[in-house]
């Protein structure tokens, strides 16, 4: 092999893995792992799940590395974020379970507690009314927001048009807004 594997495209990379090549594996392990557990942490607000959910997309790649077919002219990327989306909302119908957040240990010693309750009840507060938009909204924004996805690469997650994903995320955060309003002059009865 003349070229390095950080230096070979996705799709080399699984023609090796096909051979059951470990290294070209990891190589490919190394470019997504990050990326797609930031984005099914954000869908699943639970980090074991969003853990196990990539580690089992990455076990069904190696175990069939042929999965993704090029003919359609769609990326890799694209195809396996799809995949790992797919085993998110699978996952979340399929099983019931409480929000859990954890704090950053680095910004507890810079930030006081009364902050980090404010911004703690906060965050817990958009996560939940995030969790309560219809899941095409939900992830339509946690693709285009957290992680900063171009229109055109969610909509080809989601199998929608450019136009379709921004008048989701249009509507989502129409939603949030109003359910932040209407939260916000509640609490000032």
């Amino acid at each position: 092999m003349t070229n390095s594997l950080s230096s070979q495209s996705d799709e080399e990379l699984l023609t090796e893995i096909a051979k059951q090549d470990h290294f070209a594996f990891s190589e490919l392990v190394s470019r997504y792992s990050g990326k797609l557990y930031s984005m099914a942490y954000r869908i699943l607000n639970n980090n074991n799940d969003a853990e196990d959910i990539v580690q089992e997309a990455f076990l069904k790649l190696w175990n069939n590395p042929t999965i993704w077919d090029g003919r359609y002219n769609n990326r890799f990327s694209t195809f396996f974020y799809r995949v790992v989306t797919n085993q998110c909302i699978d996952h979340k119908r399929r099983n019931s379970y409480r929000q859990h957040e954890e704090l950053n240990d680095k910004h507890i010693s810079t930030v006081s507690t009364d902050k980090i309750i404010e911004a703690k009840s906060k965050s817990e507060l958009i996560n939940r009314y995030i969790n309560e938009l219809p899941e095409r909204q939900q992830l339509a924004l946690n693709l285009c927001y957290y992680e900063n996805l171009s229109s055109t690469e969610a909509a080809e997650i989601m199998e929608l048009s450019p136009k379709g994903i921004q008048s989701l995320v249009l509507r989502a955060k129409e939603n949030l807004k109003n359910k932040l309003k209407l939260y916000y002059e509640k609490q000032a009865i």
